[in-house]
């Protein structure tokens, strides 16, 4: 449908958006998750505490023996190693300092990864 083919496109634009955006200092790409998806930190953004790390508190993870708070749009992937902020899939979105990423709701989706609030969910056609 014409809808459909409108969302396409407009998941390739904020793809390649994402893609030009790397270039800046708080997009540091760290290489490509297991699933195909790109995953970032945003550690000149994040706000940080000076702690000995002996485990981080949900939504942080470790970053040279400090808790990072993960921004809104990631959650803490504190399995991965290093820990690190991956971002939310496409159809999903958290808040900042999440342990995971929430589906919208069914019927409705995302038209970009790194979504950071329900409202980005829109009906699917």
């Amino acid at each position: 449908s014409q809808a459909l083919q409108h969302v396409m496109e407009q998941r390739l634009i904020l793809e390649a958006a994402t893609d030009y955006l790397k270039s800046y200092p708080f997009y540091k790409m760290l290489g490509t998750h297991s699933s195909g998806e790109r995953v970032k930190r945003m550690f000149d953004d994040a706000e940080s505490e000076d702690v000995v790390v002996t485990g981080c508190p949900g939504g942080k993870i470790e970053h040279s023996s400090n808790c990072v708070a993960c921004p809104a749009g990631t959650y803490a992937n504190t399995a991965a190693s290093p820990q690190e902020c991956t971002t939310c899939a496409y159809d999903k979105y958290s808040a900042a300092q999440s342990n995971e990423c929430s589906a919208c709701p069914s019927g409705k989706g995302t038209l970009e990864i790194g979504s950071d609030n329900a409202n980005d969910c829109i009906d699917v056609c």
